[in-house]
């Protein structure tokens, strides 16, 4: 979450200093244009991903609400801006390719974790919430016995 927020902050202090030639305006200067033109400068100058330029822009939304609510603004500006998020085409990894990554070392642990969790919830079918709830107390352990035919 740090990281998302210094990403955040980043991208909106470079449009300020590019679009306003300075690191920050008061908030009465935030109009409904300021969205489009945020948007457009992180899709277009900074080469980012639409819905990633959506988010950055429900995070500037969610603060203008705040600073409504706290009565440092008479009205949202981007009230009325609509956030669309557009639906990724996402490829089902199949059998080869989840074989290729479990046999695949990563010497970095955090890599590592990550991909075990991943291909354990590949594998179960289990969503990343009801992995992270599992506790040694979910755990079974089933004996096999070799069967001479």
């Amino acid at each position: 979450m740090i990281r998302s927020s210094y990403s955040y902050q980043r991208q909106n202090y470079w449009f300020l200093k590019s679009v306003f030639k300075m690191p920050d305006i008061p908030l009465d200067r935030i109009e409904y244009a300021f969205a489009e033109d945020f948007f457009d400068y992180m899709t277009l100058t900074e080469c980012i991903q639409d819905n990633t330029a959506i988010k950055y822009l429900k995070n500037t939304k969610q603060l203008l609400k705040l600073a409504v609510q706290r009565k440092w603004l008479t009205y949202d500006p981007l009230g009325d801006f609509v956030c669309t998020y557009i639906n990724p085409d996402r490829d089902i990894l199949d059998m080869d390719e989840l074989s290729a990554l479990y046999h695949k070392e990563f010497t970095i642990p955090r890599l590592q974790e990550t991909k075990d969790a991943y291909l354990f919830m590949a594998l179960t079918g289990y969503a990343y919430k009801d992995a992270l709830m599992l506790s040694p107390d979910n755990v079974a352990k089933f004996l096999r016995r070799r069967l001479d035919c």
